[in-house]
């Protein structure tokens, strides 16, 4: 994350506490974000990137000289996101350790970071401080709200939250609702932060968190994130002398080594368990109401080997916004990549987007 391009907007600054779908509210809400490229005279070209639940609003460089970004092939200039033609919008979302308020966040009545305290955050919580961030930038309706996984979800639930605040959204490798298989990925990646002796029922010190515990639940999650078509070629039975261990455990232990150190536990215990409780139905007559809500076009893209939100979770969307007559896209790709498709194959997917804008019936070049 580039800190000289964070940005941060405190939400509540002049208004009442944040309220909270789960009830309660916070009294101080920051949501930190960055930006690249111009808006239009007409304010009619911003595309916000919601992102997954480890991801910085760092999506990509600024200049040549910063860090890459976790999206860094999709947004730039003459890249799918085009930042010669789009004012791109990334943030940390509520409940984040990446600037956002969360429970690394010092808490107004006890002086002290929130830490196990911190409330209960839904989606839909998410998304009200998002529009919020829009409201400071001047901007009363994104061209496009596009996210993958975390950020799948939370463009399904601009559409069916605020429909008259995204003209499209693009909701990659996530389903309408959290079901059981993923639901159960989570608890064990909970487990294995909540075990960890220094997670102390979330009451550590800062700095001193179960980072073992982390490094753990990231582990498990990589697991969910890729495929056994594309780990069995790849690393096939090959022993690493030098880890002294097979390559996949090295591929393993090194991509969840550095976790620990850079996420927050209670940070990742919270956004966990917002994707449990995501339903697109909740608050509607039943969950195909709660779907058709959404009104705007939109692309909704599923991977053959997502094991985390298989195809028939895209498909089901798909279809309940086809019978409600709804402007609906739907691409499958055949790949061997898992539910991380989306970091992988870029060009493919950049394609499919480039297209998806082009359909869109505004976003004027800045």
């Amino acid at each position: 994350m580039e800190a000289d391009n964070l940005r941060t907007v405190t939400i509540t600054s002049g208004r009442e506490p944040f309220s909270l779908l789960a009830g309660g509210s916070l009294p101080e809400v920051t949501i930190a974000y960055e930006t690249w490229g111009e808006l239009s005279p007409a304010r009619d070209n911003l595309i916000l990137i919601t992102t997954g639940l480890s991801a910085t609003s760092h999506a990509a460089r600024h200049a040549p000289g910063d860090e890459p970004g976790w999206w860094e092939a999709m947004v730039g200039p003459g890249h799918p996101i085009d930042t010669n033609r789009y004012f791109v919008v990334c943030t940390n979302v509520l409940g984040g350790c990446f600037g956002s308020t969360g429970p690394t966040s010092v808490n107004p009545a006890s002086g002290s970071p929130y830490g196990a305290d911190f409330p209960v955050i839904h989606v839909e919580d998410m998304v009200q401080a998002q529009t919020q961030v829009l409201d400071h930038l001047g901007v009363e309706r994104a061209f496009t709200v596009i996210g993958a996984s975390l950020g799948g979800m939370l463009a399904f639930q601009w559409g069916a939250q605020e429909p008259g605040r995204a003209q499209s959204i693009c909701a990659i490798a996530a389903p309408g609702r959290s079901y059981a298989f993923s639901i159960a990925w989570r608890a064990v990646q909970r487990r294995a932060v909540t075990a960890d002796p220094a997670f102390q029922d979330g009451r550590y010190e800062p700095g001193h968190g179960p980072v073992a515990g982390l490094n753990h639940a990231r582990a498990i999650g990589i697991l969910s994130y890729r495929s056994a078509e594309e780990f069995d070629p790849r690393f096939g039975r090959d022993w690493d002398e030098a880890a002294g261990c097979f390559a996949v455990e090295s591929y393993m232990n090194h991509n969840a080594a550095k976790f620990g150190t850079l996420f927050d536990a209670n940070s990742y215990l919270t956004i966990a368990r917002s994707m449990d409780f995501f339903d697109l139905g909740r608050g509607a007559a039943s969950y195909e109401e709660g779907v058709a809500r959404i009104k705007s076009p939109s692309l909704v893209v599923g991977f053959t080997s997502d094991l985390l939100f298989p195809l028939s979770q895209q498909r089901e969307v798909v279809e309940i916004l086809r019978r409600a007559g709804r402007p609906v896209r739907y691409a499958e790709f055949e790949t061997i990549y898992g539910h991380d498709t989306f970091l992988i194959e870029i060009h493919r997917l950049g394609a499919l987007l480039t297209e998806f804008f082009a359909s869109v019936p505004s976003g004027g070049q800045a």
